[in-house]
């Protein structure tokens, strides 16, 4: 889900981080904060009580994205 909108945003992030500090193995970890940024979308929806009206769609495709993730 990370980059997959905005396709040139994983590089700009990627020269932004390495500027910082050594990128790991960011191919290997992309699942796991594919996961994370759906899980934290998902609690967002239902904090804020939008998960069924407002934010349906943003609930939707990340509860899709991990029934995925998980078979």
């Amino acid at each position: 889900m990370l980059f997959e909108k905005y396709k040139n945003s994983k590089i700009s992030f990627l020269e932004g981080y390495k500027s910082i500090r050594k990128i790991p193995a960011f191919e290997k970890i992309l699942p796991f904060l594919n996961m994370c940024a759906s899980l934290g979308a998902i609690g967002f929806t239902i904090v804020r009580n939008t998960y069924k009206t407002k934010h349906k769609f943003i609930y939707d495709e990340n509860v899709k994205f991990l029934k995925n993730f998980l078979d």
